[in-house]
């Protein structure tokens, strides 16, 4: 089953899981730390949500507001920065809403990025 990193506004779409608001559970931050660990609550704890960054496979364009952030041909190519989701255990609440979105330089190890990967389903 072929299996890739998701565009970022693909990963935007299934992290709200159907919500218009802020954050999955709604718009106030004063409830993040019932649902995850972040910078206020952590103590350097992981959890599932709010972990770490989430890369995409989209590469990150400084212009965001006027043009998505992707692969296109009038892209440098040795724009080495990818598109980031969803702040990380270290982050500000403000960071950690489905809605925020950031970039990392690829060459980067940390332990504040990580991925998810989509699995596209074979038709047989």
């Amino acid at each position: 089953m072929p299996v890739r990193l998701p565009p970022e506004a693909e990963w935007e779409y299934a992290c709200r899981t159907g919500a218009s608001t802020r954050f999955h559970f709604g718009d106030s931050p004063a409830e993040l730390s019932t649902y995850t660990w972040f910078e206020n609550n952590s103590g350097g704890l992981f959890d599932t949500v709010d972990n770490a960054w989430e890369w995409c496979a989209d590469r990150w364009n400084d212009n965001y507001t006027s043009a998505p952030c992707d692969d296109s041909p009038w892209l440098a190519a040795t724009l080495r920065r990818r598109c980031v989701r969803e702040g990380a255990w270290y982050m500000e609440a403000f960071r950690c809403s489905s809605s925020y979105l950031s970039y990392d330089w690829e060459e980067i190890e940390t332990n504040r990025t990580g991925f998810r990967i989509v699995a596209d389903s074979i038709r047989c």
